[in-house]
């Protein structure tokens, strides 16, 4: 009897695992956005940074743009940075039902 006990918690636990790791990204949002410059030329390379009920860094591509992926409903203050230049963060809510869009634009150097 106590192998089987022990079998069946270890399925219950397996199917747990897997029910879990399945449902818990789909309560989870994102922010997306791209980066340009004064010109309106995207911006590769920059660092993006949502900072809110969780904190999370991405980089942008090729075309400038980036997305954060997996974020908690909520406040985030999302702020953009190359080379040691920031930019003043937005404010973007994250809803429990959509994603939220940001766009930063780096003023022209000179």
């Amino acid at each position: 009897m106590r192998p089987r006990i022990g079998a069946l918690v270890a399925v219950v636990f397996v199917v747990s695992s897997l029910v879990w790791g399945i449902a818990a990204p789909s309560d989870r949002r994102s922010i997306a956005g791209t980066v340009q410059d004064a010109a309106g030329a995207v911006m590769s390379g920059v660092t993006v940074e949502a900072s809110g009920p969780m904190v999370v860094t991405a980089a942008t591509d090729a075309r400038g743009g980036f997305r954060i992926n997996n974020l908690l409903p909520g406040d985030y203050t999302v702020t953009a940075s190359l080379h040691g230049q920031s930019l003043p963060g937005h404010k973007v809510h994250v809803t429990d039902s959509g994603h939220a869009h940001s766009v930063f634009v780096f003023p022209s150097q000179g």
